[in-house]
């Protein structure tokens, strides 16, 4: 499994998740984790040139951790 670096930042629609492009990728699987949990959940598989995806099942003031992998 490649490692992709990540930027998470709020947003009024949710919890947007950034990556870098990684060469010869053709999609990217998103993770999602709540700190009070020790289960990864797939958030999302995106294809092509996506780069970003917007989690809006978040609830304010939990803690989360996302991983993104090629």
């Amino acid at each position: 499994m490649d490692t992709v670096a990540i930027t998470v930042t709020n947003e009024k629609s949710g919890v947007k998740v950034a990556w870098d492009k990684v060469d010869g990728a053709t999609s990217y699987k998103v993770y999602k984790r709540e700190l009070e949990k020790n289960e990864w959940v797939k958030l999302k598989e995106v294809e092509g040139d996506i780069l970003t995806v917007t989690d809006k099942d978040v609830i304010s003031g939990e803690s989360y951790e996302y991983s993104v992998s090629v």
